[in-house]
C-alpha cells in the first residue's frame, strides 16, 4: 500500500563543494543525507578521485566503489535525478529531485509511483539521463549492453596455491572489467598469456593480446589490474588471462 507522507514545507538547503553537493536532511528526518553531483562530469571526477585514493581497497573483490557515494538506501543524486542502485533486482530506479517528498517510495522501490522509472543496471543510465544514448545520438556500432560475467580457477602444489579471477561488473552508473592473480604466500607469479578486447556502447575499442617469453612477465607477489572502468557500459568484451607460479598454472576466460 502506498504510504502517504506528510511533510512540512521547508527550503531545501544545498551545501556546495567543488566536487559535489549534499542535499541536507531539512525536509524530513526520514530522509538520510544524499550526495548530490550537479552533472555526470562531476560524478566521474569524484569516481576518478576515489580510484586514485583507494587503490588498496579496489583490489578486493568485496569492495564496491559506489559504497563511497551511495547513502544507506543506495541512493545518489546526479543532475536532476535521485538514483537508487539495487543489485538484488538488477535495476536502477530514477526519481526527479523535484519529487524529493516521494523519497521513501524510491527507497522502498514502490513502482506504483508513476514518477519512478526503472532501468537495468546493464544500461547506460547516465547517458539516458543526459540524452547521449538516445536512438538519434547513438552511433551505428552501438550494441546491447554486456551482461555480468565472472570466472575463477586455482591450482595448488607444494602446499601453495595460485588463484586467478576475472569479472565484469555493472551498476547502471559505473562499470568495471578487471582480473587478478593471488598467491598463497610470497613468491613470484608469471603472466603467461592474455587476449583482451572490448567495445563500449559509445564505440570505444580496445585490444591487447600476446604471451611472454621465458624470463619475461614475472611479478613479485599478487597481480591486480582494472582493464576498464567508466560510467559508460561495455557492449561486448572478451578477457582471457593465464598466470603461473610454483603452485601451477591457472587461466580464466570471460566474454559477452
Amino acid at each position: 500500500m502506498k504510504k502517504t507522507i506528510t511533510l512540512a514545507l521547508t527550503i531545501i538547503l544545498l551545501s556546495c563543494s567543488n566536487e559535489h553537493e549534499e542535499i541536507n536532511d531539512t525536509i524530513s528526518e526520514n530522509i538520510p543525507e544524499i550526495q548530490y553531483f550537479n552533472s555526470k562530469t562531476d560524478f566521474e571526477k569524484k569516481i576518478k578521485s576515489i580510484e586514485i585514493n583507494n587503490s588498496e581497497q579496489l583490489i578486493s573483490n568485496e569492495y564496491n566503489i559506489l559504497s563511497e557515494v551511495l547513502n544507506k538506501d543506495n541512493i545518489i543524486g546526479i543532475g536532476d535525478h535521485l538514483i537508487k542502485v539495487d543489485l538484488d533486482t538488477e535495476s536502477v530506479y530514477l526519481l526527479n529531485k523535484s519529487f524529493l517528498d516521494q523519497y521513501n517510495d524510491l527507497a522502498n522501490i514502490n513502482l506504483k509511483n508513476n514518477n519512478i522509472t526503472q532501468l537495468s543496471i546493464y544500461e547506460d543510465v547516465l547517458g539516458f539521463l543526459d540524452g547521449s544514448n538516445t536512438l538519434l545520438a547513438k552511433p551505428a556500432c552501438t550494441s546491447t549492453p554486456a551482461p555480468y560475467d565472472y570466472d575463477y580457477q586455482e591450482a595448488s602444489a607444494y602446499y601453495r596455491y595460485i588463484a586467478v579471477s576475472a569479472s565484469y561488473s555493472a551498476y547502471g552508473i559505473y562499470f568495471k572489467l578487471r582480473y587478478q592473480c593471488v598467491l598463497s604466500d610470497s613468491g613470484y607469479s608469471r603472466f603467461e598469456e592474455w587476449d583482451i578486447t572490448y567495445q563500449t556502447t559509445n564505440c570505444v575499442n580496445y585490444s591487447s593480446y600476446g604471451e611472454n617469453e621465458d624470463g619475461d612477465g614475472e611479478h613479485d607477489g599478487n597481480i591486480y589490474a582494472t582493464i576498464y572502468s567508466s560510467t559508460v557500459p561495455l557492449g561486448s568484451f572478451h578477457c582471457f588471462v593465464s598466470f603461473s607460479s610454483s603452485a601451477g598454472t591457472a587461466s580464466v576466460t570471460i566474454e559477452s
